[in-house]
């Protein structure tokens, strides 16, 4: 598999020798320093990961590590993308661009003080995250005004709503997720916080996992409920309070691989996904979410498997 439109999140785990030997170019990372670990712990970060094995916490690993990325001619991003700020985290925020600002191919905002902050320092290789909604032609229209060098399309957008955005913006650069969390929410619009495990396990969205307990809510196909035009308002309300509604959306059985089915990594579908991605090439990068994790080994597997729908992050 060719991964040079891959862009991967890395970490003080990761092995960039590695990832550059199998042919990634394009990278994205988070960076907390030792200061604002004792200050404020690691539960609510500057670039939104909550463990501390998710980003860089040495200054002079990530110059090393970036070092090596540009020698192979690769690109990488300084993810500042928190949900929201305040005055303390945006101190912060300002803290790490001015460190990074002359060593990174551009930063990944995802809240409107950053974004603001960034723009009146002049700065040029702004790259707008998922966060900010990009659903619709319109948004990608408002965001245009901060000249961005990159706008990265949410992870549960359906293909036709992206290839409506992508082949309007031609001129726009886009990235969009090749696989990833699928959570039943839009992560735009999300506000259950997910970073305090360490202190108490659970969060709204791992409730019904954790407890066995069942909880009637919409399927997370439900987007596809609401656009259908055969079926009127009345019974899209009803629809939407039950499990499913499709006969092909079944609920999860004993035979199901829950892991494979929450984070999609089935390989028949990455690779139609990326068949169906490289007919836009302004989408100029695949996003695989691998801070923490090793989502990589899934992409390595030579052996092929059948096309699970569960599995997969798009309707395909």
């Amino acid at each position: 598999m060719n991964f040079n439109k891959c862009i991967i999140g890395i970490s003080k785990q990761s092995d960039i020798d590695e990832l550059l030997k199998l042919g990634f170019r394009q990278f994205y990372f988070g960076y907390i320093d030792e200061d604002y670990i004792k200050k404020y712990s690691t539960q609510i970060s500057p670039n939104r990961r909550y463990r501390l094995k998710e980003q860089y916490t040495s200054y002079e690993h990530i110059l090393k590590d970036i070092e090596k990325i540009k020698q192979s001619k690769g690109i990488v991003y300084l993810a500042i993308n928190s949900f929201f700020t305040n005055e303390i985290l945006l101190d912060e925020i300002k803290k790490y661009v001015k460190l990074f600002e002359n060593c990174v191919d551009g930063m990944i905002v995802a809240n409107m003080p950053t974004l603001l902050y960034l723009q009146s320092l002049g700065y040029e290789n702004i790259v707008l995250s998922n966060l900010f909604g990009f659903y619709s032609k319109k948004t990608v229209e408002f965001f245009l005004q901060f000249s961005p060098i990159k706008i990265i399309l949410p992870r549960d957008i359906m293909l036709e709503e992206l290839q409506e955005i992508v082949s309007c913006y031609k001129d726009v650069n886009f990235e969009a997720f090749l696989f990833g969390d699928n959570c039943r929410f839009s992560e735009a619009f999300c506000f259950s916080e997910h970073g305090y495990d360490s202190l108490e396990f659970g969060s709204l969205c791992s409730y019904a996992l954790n407890s066995k307990q069942v909880i009637n809510k919409a399927d997370i196909h439900f987007k596809h409920t609401i656009k259908n035009p055969k079926i009127s308002n009345e019974d899209k309300k009803a629809f939407l309070v039950t499990d499913y509604i499709y006969s092909d959306y079944k609920t999860l059985n004993k035979d199901d691989d829950f892991y494979k089915i929450f984070h999609k990594t089935n390989k028949t579908a990455i690779i139609k996904t990326i068949k169906f991605f490289e007919k836009f090439p302004n989408i100029t990068s695949y996003k695989i979410p691998s801070r923490g994790r090793e989502f990589v080994r899934f992409l390595l597997e030579e052996s092929s498997e059948e096309y699970n729908y569960k599995e997969s992050q798009y309707d395909l």
